[in-house]
C-alpha cells in the first residue's frame, strides 16, 4: 500500500515512453488500483483477527466491530 498510493496520484510512469498506446494509462491505473485494494484488504483482515484476542466478551467484540463499520 505504501508504494501504490503515490503511483495512483502521479502520472503514469510508462505512458511517456509509449505515447502511441492509448490503452496503456487505463491498464496502468487498473493495475495500481488492484494492488492497492488487495493490500488494503490484507491489512483490514489482519486487524479484524486481533479483535477476539483483545476482547473478553462477545459484547466487547461486537462493539469494536460496530465502531469499525461506522468509520467506513
Amino acid at each position: 500500500m505504501t508504494f501504490t498510493i503515490p503511483l495512483l496520484f502521479n502520472r503514469c510512469l510508462l505512458c511517456s515512453e509509449y505515447e502511441g498506446i492509448s490503452w496503456l494509462p487505463l491498464a496502468y491505473y487498473i493495475t495500481v488500483l488492484v494492488v492497492l485494494c488487495t493490500g488494503y484488504n490484507l491489512v483490514e483482515i489482519n486487524h479484524l483477527s486481533i479483535i477476539p484476542a483483545v476482547t473478553k466478551t462477545i459484547k466487547e467484540a461486537t462493539a469494536l466491530n460496530a465502531i469499525r463499520l461506522d468509520g467506513e
